[in-house]
């Protein structure tokens, strides 16, 4: 009989034990539950007053500590549905930035448009959000393939704009030189030189004709391309003189060098184009070349071919 109620006064105390240990047991993971509970609160109450690069630090700091969650020993349903949705709700809050980027540089119907100085600022733009998105690593796989799509389509589209751009440039530059042509074979029988240089860089070269019987009478006569203009095809800008004098074109800015040298005396000018004439400025003041100096040499001199 001693013996039988020993027995049961031990199987009393491993119930208890049992009991007292699963107890505490559910008091850890309470508490384990209620303390992710709060690092979860406190991560959303500061991400909603910082600044992004804040906000991103503490999205990823939240990510590291839900992925630790996951592996642990005690994991409550309920804290992983909070993790997820909280980590969701900041990563929609920061891609929002992506979207609205993404929409402003958005052109719609782009293949059909030939606009090149916005497709480049919209295809800029982009490389500049592709930059922020891989640095800041919130949903790269998303993003960076859209983003990249879409400069590759402008990038193209940017090339195919050139391609046709050249095409059309050497097409009009063809029909400016036969035009010249055309013009030089009927009315300079005279003629001494010529040269076909961009004057005002506006992508129509204009045709500078140097024509006289001798220096005395010489005469540099310009024209440009004008297509019902003349029966020729072309318009008179203007004339200078053209004895002893040496022009070549300027690579600082928008005009051409005429440079007088002759028995030890020299002078320039600068021509340029202003509307429909030619305007002279003197860059060199007339001047007696010392013996033992040379003529002036400018280095913004371009050859005219």
């Amino acid at each position: 009989m001693e013996k039988k109620k020993i027995a049961i006064i031990a199987i009393v105390a491993i119930i208890a034990l049992v009991v007292v240990a699963c107890l505490f047991y559910n008091l850890g993971a309470n508490a384990g539950a209620e303390s992710e509970s709060v690092i979860i609160d406190n991560a959303v109450s500061e991400f909603e007053g910082a600044e992004r690069s804040r906000q991103v630090e503490i999205y990823h700091q939240l990510q590291g500590k839900y992925e630790s969650y996951k592996i642990g020993d005690k994991i409550e349903g309920d804290i992983i549905q909070k993790y997820e949705n909280t980590l969701e709700d900041m990563q929609n809050q920061l891609t929002a930035m992506y979207d609205t980027k993404i929409a402003e540089n958005t052109i719609e119907n782009v293949n059909e448009s030939n606009d090149s100085k916005s497709i480049k600022t919209a295809s800029d733009n982009l490389g500049c959000l592709l930059i922020t998105v891989e640095a800041e690593d919130v949903a790269i796989d998303t993003y960076s393939e859209k983003i990249n799509n879409l400069i590759n389509t402008y990038n193209n589209r940017l090339e195919t704009i050139a391609a046709n751009e050249k095409k059309e440039q050497e097409q009009l530059l063809e029909e400016v030189n036969d035009t010249y042509m055309n013009f030089l074979s009927c009315e300079f029988p005279d003629l001494m030189e010529y040269y076909i240089y961009d004057i005002d860089k506006d992508g129509i070269p204009e045709l500078i004709i140097l024509s006289g019987t001798c220096e005395a009478d010489a005469m540099y006569h310009v024209y440009t391309y004008e297509e019902l203009d003349d029966i020729y095809g072309v318009a008179f800008l203007g004339n200078f003189s053209g004895g002893h004098t040496y022009i070549c074109g300027n690579s600082q800015n928008k005009s051409i060098t005429a440079h007088y040298a002759h028995m030890g005396y020299e002078y320039a000018d600068a021509i340029s184009i202003s509307g429909d004439h030619l305007v002279s400025k003197r860059i060199l003041d007339e001047r007696e070349v010392p013996m033992d100096e040379d003529y002036t040499e400018f280095d913004f001199c371009v050859p005219l071919q």
